[in-house]
Formats: structure tokens, sequence, C-alpha cells
């Protein structure tokens, strides 16, 4: 059971909904944007609980029978629009979304529908989506969660309440990544500034084997850039798309931990803590001039790949630039 109390940061947003409780003035649409893992499916589960919970309050009391049934994802007033192919489309919304919401609600005063990933409904199932949005019974709530709501019809965003998920400060997530996982404070920092503000991906650098196997590969190659041959560092970089972001991310980290260390000669300011040993011996041999361009290349690494440029070309050619640096 996921409730508003344990959700942290966008608490901007947690009051909109316990408001909206408390008083009854719940709308019958709303539109949470913002990236993956900041939090728009806690937020949308918190919100859902509570507002089918038998006690009636601002947060899910947990123990009825609608929140048991909640938490055990069987609840009938429910509904997760789910999607086999590549997008949402217009049969998904029609069969799971339209032909149920005729239907009252079978034990509550609410039947909530949430569109996970709803930035993937092509526009014919939009259009359905649409018709139900114009003229809602009023039992209904539809909850669409999307990454960026600019990939949804004007009309669509138009008739909704639209919240937005913000990044979180650095030191709440150091706090619940101390806290909760248990991390020391270098790794819950390093995690804090790579993630963005973003509570999910913080915890996946933290705490997934796989990102911190990428971590090493990618910190590897920047301590022995000068010790790889050109064919060797194409094939270093030739990463899958959510990689790739996360690659660049780790290397801006590691390009501001240079920069801070040939100013200041002081290895405590560094997020990046235990590469210290190799960030100083770095600052040695690349004067300020030949960091800043590298800044400009993986500033460049990323508008390319936002243009679609081929992604292994923009790779080779951003750790290629590094490495002349």
């Amino acid at each position: 059971m996921v409730y508003f109390k344990d959700i942290y940061g966008n608490k901007d947003l947690v009051r909109h909904f316990q408001t909206a409780l408390r008083t009854g003035n719940v709308s019958h649409a709303y539109l949470l944007s913002g990236e993956q893992g900041s939090g728009k499916n806690m937020l949308a589960n918190a919100f859902t609980a509570a507002l089918l919970c038998d006690e009636g309050g601002i947060e899910p009391c947990g123990r009825c029978r609608s929140c048991i049934q909640f938490a055990s994802g069987n609840h009938p007033d429910v509904f997760r629009i789910t999607h086999e192919k590549t997008v949402i489309s217009v049969d998904d919304i029609r069969s799971q979304l339209n032909a149920n919401v005729v239907i009252k609600p079978y034990s509550s005063e609410h039947k909530v529908f949430i569109v996970d990933e709803a930035e993937l409904m092509n526009e014919a199932a939009q259009n359905a989506l649409l018709k139900t949005l114009e003229e809602p019974p009023e039992y209904v709530v539809i909850l669409l969660l999307a990454e960026s709501e600019d990939m949804l019809l004007p009309t669509i965003r138009s008739r909704c309440v639209r919240l937005n998920t913000k990044p979180l400060p650095p030191d709440v997530i150091v706090k619940y990544l101390t806290t909760n996982h248990g991390l020391p404070d270098y790794l819950a920092s390093t995690a804090a500034v790579y993630s963005g503000g973003n509570l999910g991906n913080a915890v996946e650098f933290a705490t997934s084997q796989e990102a911190s196997d990428e971590r090493t590969a990618i910190l590897s190659l920047l301590r022995n850039l000068d010790d790889y041959s050109i064919p060797e560092l194409a094939e270093a970089v030739k990463l899958p798309q959510a990689e790739r972001e996360a690659a660049l991310d780790l290397i801006m980290i590691w390009l501001r931990d240079l920069l801070v260390f040939k100013s200041t000669g002081k290895a405590k300011k560094l997020v990046l803590q235990d590469e210290a040993p190799y960030i100083e011996r770095a600052s040695h041999v690349r004067s300020f001039e030949a960091i800043y361009d590298a800044v400009k290349a993986v500033h460049e690494a990323r508008s390319r790949l936002k243009s679609n440029v081929n992604p292994d070309i923009v790779m080779e050619i951003l750790i290629l630039a590094l490495k002349e640096r």
C-alpha cells in the first residue's frame, strides 16, 4: 500500500490531492506528467487508494476491504489500461476504458482508470478517450500518467487537471537513500547529483547491480582514456539508449569534479569521492580549456542524440573528443 506520507518531495501535489479528498472536489480527469521515476505512479496509487477507502480520509487506512483489495491488485473499481504493442491503440482505449465507464462502480462511489505511459496513445486512441473526457459519468476518475504532456492533444490536456512532478532537492534524496537503503553518505550524494532530482533514478544508480556495472565501465574508460586504442574506444561506447543517457550524465559529473579539483585542489568537494586519485591525476595533465572543451563536447553529443543522429557515431565522436583533450 502506498501512502501520501511515504512520498518524498512533490508536497504541492500531495496537498492538492489531499485537499480534493477532504473537500470532495475531485476532478473527473488528472494529467500527471514527469519523467520516469519522478513519483507519478506513487501519487496516482496513493490518491486512488484514499479515494476508494471506506474510511473516507485523506490517507488510505490500509485496513478496510477496499484498501486490502487495492493492495492486492484486485480492486473491482480500479482499471489499469494495458497495451501489448509499442503504442496504446484505439482498441485498447475502447475495450478497456470506454466499454467500462458506462458500468457503475461495483463497491465504491468512484471508478478509477489509470493510463500509464499515456504519451503512447496514438491520435485515434486519444480521440476515443476525448469522447469520454467530454461527458464523463459523475463517478469516473481518469488518471493519465505521461513523461511529457506535449505528446497529448491540446483538447486532452485542456480537459484535465494538469500536475507536474518536480525534481527533488539533493538533501531529500540523500536522506531517503541513507535512511531507507543504508547507503553511505558519499554514495548517496553521488546518486543524488547523478539523478538530477529523480528519486527512481537515484535508487537505481545506488542499488542496481547492472547500474553499478555500467558505472564501473564508464569510470574505467574515463580513467584510462589514454591507454585505449581508437577501435577499443569505439566498441566500448556502443551502448543501449538508456545506458547512453546514463553515461553522458556520469561523464558530466566526472568533468565537473575535474574542474572542482583543478580549481580548489580539495578532494572533499568532489561528488565522486572514490574517484579522487584518478581525478587528481587527470587534473595535472588537462588544462582548464581542455576540460571546458570536453564539457562542450558532452552537450553537443546530447544535442545530436536528440536530433536522431546515429547514436553509435555520436558516442564515438564524443569519446574521441575526450581522448584528444
